[in-house]
């Protein structure tokens, strides 16, 4: 079992960054999800900007804009599924989470369930990208080997 949050009407996969309401999927930017599970920590509390930026961002420089960019984001995402006014504006101070929030055991199977097939059993999943990085490696590897034994003289 895995463990998702439930924000309002919204059902929340932070592992795969992926907000469900219904049949209703938005997928959004790692940030973006890091920023609704800070908010989502302290629901009805006010989180400072700087808390957000230094928490979300740690060491890597980030900017206000960066920040309102970022919540409109997700503003914008949970608008697009329906469940409008769940993040607050508390001017000069920063940001709070107004819907209600619980976790939630999900099981493993559904749509956004484990990869299924031989797939399952990569250490990447399902990403086409990492297997053909992965796979060209081998082959690059396998090249190089049989060209080093035969510029040697070995057969």
């Amino acid at each position: 079992m895995r463990h998702h949050l439930k924000i309002g009407c919204v059902l929340v996969h932070p592992d795969r960054n992926v907000l469900q309401c219904g049949s209703n999927q938005m997928h959004l930017e790692p940030k973006v999800m890091e920023v609704l599970c800070v908010l989502a920590d302290a629901p009805n509390e006010v989180i400072s900007r700087d808390s957000l930026l230094n928490l979300v961002w740690r060491d890597a420089y980030a900017s206000d804009e960066c920040l309102t960019r970022t919540v409109s984001m997700l503003r914008r995402a949970f608008r697009q599924l329906g469940c409008d006014g769940y993040i607050e504006t508390v001017p000069k101070r920063g940001y709070l989470l107004t819907a209600a929030v619980a976790t939630v055991a999900t099981p493993e199977e559904g749509p956004l369930g484990p990869p299924s097939g031989w797939r399952a059993y990569l250490p990447w999943g399902n990403s086409r990208r990492t297997a053909a990085i992965f796979a060209l490696s081998i082959s690059l590897v396998a090249i190089t080997s049989v060209l080093t034994v035969k510029l040697i003289g070995g057969f």
